[in-house]
């Protein structure tokens, strides 16, 4: 195949997505970008209540699985969830940051000068984003490592409270459909603005 051919095909993907992700930013949510491209095949979408036994076992089954997906995941916290709830997650995550830098431990995701927000963490991977998932919900394996380590606190302190949301990458997704996770990532942190995590890209 002409490689002009192909250039000029990724340069048409990239602005097709750029146009749908421009179009719904002004909408009241920037998810619907994220269901436009689900409909157009491009992700896959799965929604886990981490509070419910059974779905977190399903949940837990799915990340022992080796897969090649990037994607977009996104922590949010359950409807009805008090800000009384939050603020106390957020000293108690506070906390426990602060003794893990002070031993030397886990490398704590960073805390968000946010409290009335619907997400507790945004983020995305470009190759595995069931082991980054992984790395969140439960310990890392370096400590040098950044993430929320969320198997450091008891289930009913932090994870109960969330449901976990998941755009899957089609493991036949290239480049184009690759570069745009940035572009949704830092679009969903700067219209939600969770709890937790960097808004780099």
């Amino acid at each position: 195949m002409d490689i002009c051919a192909v250039i000029q095909g990724t340069i048409n993907k990239i602005t097709t997505y750029k146009e749908i992700i421009e179009k719904d930013s002004d909408k009241t949510t920037v998810l619907a970008v994220l269901d436009e491209l689900k409909n157009n095949y491009v992700f896959s979408k799965e929604v886990y209540d981490l509070g419910n036994e059974e779905e977190y076992k399903k949940l837990s089954f799915l990340l022992q699985k080796t897969k090649n997906n990037g994607g977009i995941y996104l922590f949010k916290f359950k409807e009805g969830t008090s800000l009384e709830t939050k603020q106390k997650i957020k000293e108690l995550y506070s906390m426990k940051k602060a003794s893990e830098t002070k031993d030397g431990g886990k490398s704590l995701s960073e805390i968000n000068n946010v409290l009335d927000t619907q997400y507790l963490y945004i983020g995305k991977n470009n190759e595995n984003i069931v082991n980054r998932i992984k790395n969140h919900l439960q310990t890392t394996d370096s400590n040098k490592t950044y993430a929320m380590n969320l198997g450091l606190f008891k289930n009913k302190e932090i994870r109960d409270h969330l449901e976990l949301i998941i755009y899957f990458l089609e493991e036949t997704a290239d480049y184009p459909e690759k570069s745009i996770l940035s572009l949704l990532k830092k679009e969903l942190h700067e219209n939600y603005e969770p709890m937790i995590g960097s808004p780099r890209t």
